[in-house]
């Protein structure tokens, strides 16, 4: 319990950060900040992002790149405790599902260091198709496990706080 409590104030702390930030670096060309950088798939939509930074937004982007180190080992541990967590509290089929989920997420982490390789390297020396497209591949699959244990987790918290309220409505007098 202490560490899902310590992971889970260091996942508020880094997001919360990373939202502050990442606001600073919402522009016409990047209205979603990072996020539109990250799936630029060429160079062309990557350096017309970076251009709307100015030096200013470009070192920001890079000290989020860098924070988000510590954010790519944060999050995926988080949602992985919280899978499997949940399947073994809800146990039959939905267990097995928790740990395959716990482990699909932590693939999250290497894809999230590759994407920010990928991003660097075009804040530092400038806009690559290479670069932007591997960026756009990382981005995209880290995504979607992202949002597949979003989807896990919302579905097996419902089944579980639906248990806690059925089993609490039996139980009453």
């Amino acid at each position: 319990k202490i560490a899902v409590g310590a992971l889970t104030a260091l996942l508020i702390g880094c997001t919360v950060w990373l939202t502050w930030v990442g606001e600073l670096l919402m522009t016409a060309e990047a209205p979603q900040g990072i996020v539109s950088f990250e799936f630029a798939n060429s160079a062309a939509e990557a350096e017309r992002i970076m251009g709307s930074w100015l030096e200013e937004g470009r070192g920001r982007a890079l000290l989020v790149q860098g924070f988000d180190q510590l954010y790519l080992l944060v999050y995926p541990l988080w949602f992985a405790m919280a899978a499997s967590g949940l399947g073994r509290r809800l146990g039959g089929r939905v267990r097995p599902a928790g740990k395959g989920v716990a482990y699909l997420i932590l693939m999250a982490a290497p894809l999230d260091t590759v994407e920010n390789y990928g991003l660097v390297q075009q804040l530092l020396y400038g806009a690559n198709d290479g670069h932007a497209q591997l960026a756009w591949w990382c981005a995209t699959l880290k995504f979607s496990l992202v949002g597949l244990a979003t989807v896990f987790l919302m579905g097996a918290g419902l089944v579980y706080v639906g248990r806690r309220v059925s089993g609490a409505s039996s139980s009453a007098p």
